[in-house]
């Protein structure tokens, strides 16, 4: 069985994710959003049973997608994910939002495939990605896909499955693909 690391990086508007094996062989990525969500945000009204249920339908049915994944390759996973730590600038029920949001894919995800759930804080993992250049640097690759990446590196380094060395090459090799065309 293929042990695999599943890393989010959540947003209001954007959730990217991305898919890595033990080794850190880039094997999928995306953003589970759409244009809609881009003007609406993934989920924008908690007040509305309806809307809101209709919202997180549409949601869970890309997260799907991901668990399809993970079952084609009979795959076990950690999923690991950035903290969402509302700051100053937030306004309105972000926070809520954004917990809603990992609280379904926690959910959709945790089987007895799923071996650990690991929330990262964006400080510890941040720090590490410059401290030891592993920052991800690919106008192809939308921010967001590229800090879910950073996200699973950091975890496959602080775990010892892979080398710092080894994570520079990934890094390295990633900044060097033209992702265009392919999301």
């Amino acid at each position: 069985m293929k042990k695999i690391i599943i890393a989010l990086d959540p947003g209001k508007k954007w959730f990217a994710f991305s898919i890595l094996s033990k080794k850190g062989r880039l094997l999928e990525y995306g953003l589970l959003g759409n244009r809609s969500s881009i003007k609406k945000g993934l989920i924008n009204n908690l007040k509305s049973g309806t809307i809101f249920t209709i919202q997180c339908r549409e949601f869970i049915k890309n997260v799907r997608r991901i668990k399809r994944r993970v079952q084609k390759n009979d795959a076990v996973f950690v999923l690991t994910y950035e903290r969402f730590i509302a700051r100053g600038r937030s306004k309105g029920n972000l926070s809520e939002i954004i917990s809603t949001l990992i609280g379904m894919v926690i959910t959709v995800l945790l089987s007895n495939r799923c071996k650990k759930v690991l929330p990262i804080t964006a400080a510890a993992w941040k720090v590490h990605r410059r401290k030891h250049g592993l920052v991800i640097d690919n106008d192809t690759l939308s921010e967001h896909i590229s800090d879910s990446i950073g996200v699973a590196i950091y975890f496959l380094v602080k775990r010892d499955y892979i080398t710092s060395k080894k994570a520079r090459t990934i890094v390295k090799s990633i900044n060097n693909t033209d992702f265009s065309g392919t999301w």
